[in-house]
């Protein structure tokens, strides 16, 4: 019965296909990159994923720079294959992969087809994203999705993220508009779903293949 005015998207894993890039980019760097034949496939990923996880939260806890992370990224893997690395090498593997990643960078089904389908029926769409802006602005661009966006919030550019509620309100005060007014939609249940909801926000759970074993924190308003 609400007349929503805006909807707010979250993008890797939502209306991005980050998965699928990283799977994709992941194997070829691993083909490419015999020091980690020592591992099978399923063991490098599952390094490699553990590594990613565990330095993005020391980005996001301010104990490093977008660009540190990535550098002790890269160290802690080689070190698990016995190589050091200074950052400049570091950072040069990393560079690496991206160039990989950033080649399969693709959107999810209908992702376009919607997003520009609300911008034509009136709606202000918004965007609230745990990544770095300058990436993420980057992943909207080469996706033709853009000028369809009238907020970007990325948590790169303030001292919170999501779940905090205060990254939320920064996007609604961005858009002017009342939290009853618009609706998230998101594929996390905490950082997504939970976030929004305690900003006020209706939500919307986009359940996929990557997120369907996690268990239901928040109701969301509305399950697809």
């Amino acid at each position: 019965s609400k007349q929503y005015k805006t909807v707010i998207f979250d993008l890797d894993g939502t209306i991005f296909d980050n998965f699928g890039a990283m799977n994709k980019s992941l194997r070829e760097y691993y083909d490419t990159n015999t020091e980690f034949h020592k591992f099978r496939y399923e063991q490098f990923e599952t390094l490699y994923w553990n590594v990613m996880d565990k330095f993005f939260r020391v980005y996001q806890e301010g104990n490093a720079t977008w660009e540190g992370q990535r550098i002790l990224r890269m160290q802690s893997l080689y070190a698990h294959v016995g190589v050091s690395l200074d950052d400049e090498e570091a950072y040069s593997k990393f560079l690496e992969y991206l160039k990989l990643y950033e080649k399969h960078w693709r959107l999810l089904d209908n992702a376009y087809e919607l997003i520009k389908g609300l911008k034509d029926a009136g709606y202000k769409v918004g965007m609230v994203t745990n990544g770095e802006y300058n990436q993420q602005i980057k992943k909207l661009g080469t996706q033709k999705l853009l000028s369809f966006f009238d907020s970007v919030v990325a948590s790169s550019e303030y001292p919170f993220y999501k779940p905090s509620k205060e990254i939320f309100d920064a996007a609604l005060e961005e858009l002017n508009v009342s939290c009853d007014e618009a609706l998230f939609v998101g594929d996390s249940m905490r950082s997504d779903i939970c976030g929004a909801a305690c900003a006020g926000m209706d939500t919307v759970y986009t359940l996929r293949e990557h997120n369907a074993h996690y268990t239901i924190d928040c109701p969301p308003t509305y399950t697809i």
